[in-house]
């Protein structure tokens, strides 16, 4: 069985306002399963899923944010079959008050 929590997903905020979301080989339950990231913090969410990937890690997702000085939720959510297992974790970041 592939039960095991996921809890480390690595978020950044580059000084061009991009978020950028990697899964870390600790994230990853089962090669099956989906990985999707939930941005929160404008006016509507936006969903991103990692590509498919067996034994490497797949290319971190990149979010172009919007606002500066604001913050974002990034929420990993796992996806198993047609089970979403509750989101593993959540992390806040605050971009960049200013553009660079």
């Amino acid at each position: 069985m592939w039960y095991k929590n996921a809890t480390a997903f690595h978020v950044t905020v580059r000084d061009d306002n991009n978020i950028v979301v990697s899964l870390e080989a600790s994230d990853v339950i089962s090669p099956a399963s989906v990985y999707v990231v939930k941005i929160t913090g404008e006016s509507k969410n936006y969903f991103f899923e990692f590509e498919e990937f067996n034994s490497t890690l797949p290319p971190p997702v990149v979010f172009k944010a919007s606002y500066h000085g604001l913050y974002y939720i990034i929420t990993l959510v796992v996806v198993n079959g047609n089970v979403v297992t509750k989101p593993s974790r959540s992390i806040t970041v605050l971009t960049s008050k200013h553009h660079v």
